[in-house]
């Protein structure tokens, strides 16, 4: 089985023409011109805002397929659990 071409997106060519070396040193291996992608783990308040952003994606989920809102205690595991598992890769002191 053949691999997939790797596909190129908006985000990448905005990195990507800001700093061609960061766009490299971070995506350059799926292109063949960069030994390993470098992935600097994001900052606690990214970690913060993915977490909230997990809660408010299964509220807004449960609402489009049930019609029902997740109460605040089931919205709170969520992000809990998010942040728990994002936090666990790795987070940069600043």
């Amino acid at each position: 089985m053949t691999e997939p071409k790797p596909q190129l997106h908006v985000s990448m060519l905005e990195q990507m023409s800001k700093c061609g070396v960061m766009f490299q040193r971070r995506f350059g291996a799926r292109f063949g011109c960069w030994h390993t992608e470098e992935i600097i783990p994001p900052s606690v308040a990214l970690v913060t805002g993915i977490a909230v952003h997990k809660a408010v994606q299964c509220d807004l989920t449960a609402k489009m397929t049930s019609g029902e809102q997740i109460s605040d205690k089931e919205s709170a595991a969520w992000a809990s659990d998010e942040y728990d598992k994002v936090w666990s890769r790795g987070v940069t002191a600043s």
